[in-house]
């Protein structure tokens, strides 16, 4: 099965059955950054606690996000809730 990556006149064209001389029949959709096209749930949650969990600064502002987001980033940042201890780094 070959995949390609087409602009949306490519589709167009397959859409109409012209199919010849593009050296594929069908299409298939991939998430190449926006998880919306094929169905995924955005990852804007995952993002929101990375950004609290670099800039700590942001539990300050708990307007920003949600709830859950500030709560989770305190999980990450607090070392007492760390499954792994890493004094054997020390």
């Amino acid at each position: 099965m070959l995949f390609a990556l087409v602009s949306s006149s490519s589709q167009k064209r397959l859409d109409q059955g012209e199919h010849i001389g593009l050296g594929y029949k069908d299409l298939c959709q991939l998430n190449i950054g926006n998880p919306h096209v094929v169905g995924n749930v955005p990852i804007s949650y995952f993002r929101q606690v990375l950004s609290v969990c670099v800039s700590p600064e942001l539990l300050e502002k708990p307007n920003i996000y949600p709830k859950d987001v500030y709560d989770k980033a305190r999980r990450y940042l607090d070392p007492e809730s760390m499954p792994v201890s890493f004094d054997c780094l020390n």
